[in-house]
């Protein structure tokens, strides 16, 4: 009796078992293979699925086109200009005006020349050639002294080498179309004025301007001071030497 009722526990408590195992999700099997049975359209559902996910993703980064960053353009940076102190040019002093008030006390201008507050034998030699000018009316001219070592030249102003004379002075046109020339020779002491003056007048180089000549050709001499004149003013510029005190 006993046995047979622990052979009826047993039977149930494994019929519970196999209801238990009934319940979980354990895969069903072929009655007839015995084989697995597989849910083909929930895997085909969910393949479909994952492939539908990458299909979106593969879009969406195709829609996504990389956002292109442009340059930002710099704008060129502007010094501003700097400040100087400003500069105050210095008035220049011409060194002839600075003298010019002490020559003036001795030196008035006159037409061409000047007239010259000096004793005739105190004056220079370009001296007494603006002061032959005054009064006159000339054109512009510029003086230089001769060079008394150099024939070539001393022939040049005065038409011949042969005169000995110790400084020499000669006034001429800076304009070369114009026939003008003043020079005044100051003598060694004891030579010939006179016939110093006499030869200068019979050499003068009138032909030295080439395509003018002088109007006139004239001397003078006074002591040791000899000059020549070639111009068409002669006749005044030699009376004005002759007449300085």
């Amino acid at each position: 009796m006993k046995k047979r009722f622990l052979m009826m526990m047993l039977a149930g408590v494994l019929a519970f078992s196999m209801i238990g195992c009934g319940g979980n999700d354990a895969p069903a099997e072929d009655p007839n293979t015995g084989d697995e049975i597989v849910d083909a359209e929930g895997d085909a559902t969910e393949g479909e699925a994952e492939g539908d996910a990458v299909e979106g993703e593969t879009e969406q980064e195709e829609q996504q086109e990389p956002e292109v960053q442009k340059p930002v353009e710099q704008k060129p940076e502007v010094k501003e200009p700097e400040q100087k102190d400003p500069i105050v040019d210095e008035p220049v002093v011409d060194e002839e005006e600075t003298t010019g008030d002490a020559e003036d006390e001795e030196v008035g201008e006159e037409e061409g020349g000047y007239v010259i507050d000096k004793p005739f034998a105190e004056m220079s030699l370009e001296e007494m050639i603006w002061a032959s000018y005054a009064n006159i009316e000339l054109p512009f001219t510029g003086e230089m002294e001769i060079d008394k070592n150099d024939a070539d030249s001393v022939a040049f102003f005065l038409g011949t080498s042969d005169v000995t004379f110790k400084r020499a002075v000669v006034s001429e046109a800076m304009i070369s179309s114009i026939a003008h020339s003043v020079a005044v020779l100051e003598l060694e002491d004891g030579a010939d004025a006179a016939a110093v003056a006499a030869t200068l007048k019979e050499t003068a180089p009138v032909g030295k301007w080439v395509c003018v000549v002088p109007e006139k050709v004239g001397t003078a001499h006074r002591g040791n001071i000899v000059m020549m004149v070639m111009s068409a003013a002669a006749d005044e510029i030699l009376a004005n030497f002759s007449a300085l005190q």
